[in-house]
């Protein structure tokens, strides 16, 4: 793995990273923030989420 592994494999990435490990995360920042995430860094992540999902080999 080098440390551009997640620019160089996001497919690889997301399939390494399932949903639980991203909602734990998310609650992470919520604690540590103390409240929700700016809306326009959601909106981002969702519009990245959406990319991917569009884009990724597997997609049919």
């Amino acid at each position: 793995m080098t440390p551009d592994h997640a620019t160089q494999r996001p497919d690889e990435e997301r399939r390494d990273y399932p949903e639980e490990v991203r909602a734990s995360v998310l609650a992470t920042l919520r604690e540590i923030m103390g409240g929700e995430p700016p809306a326009d860094a959601l909106r981002l992540a969702a519009e990245r989420d959406a990319e991917f999902e569009r884009t990724r080999p597997h997609a049919a």
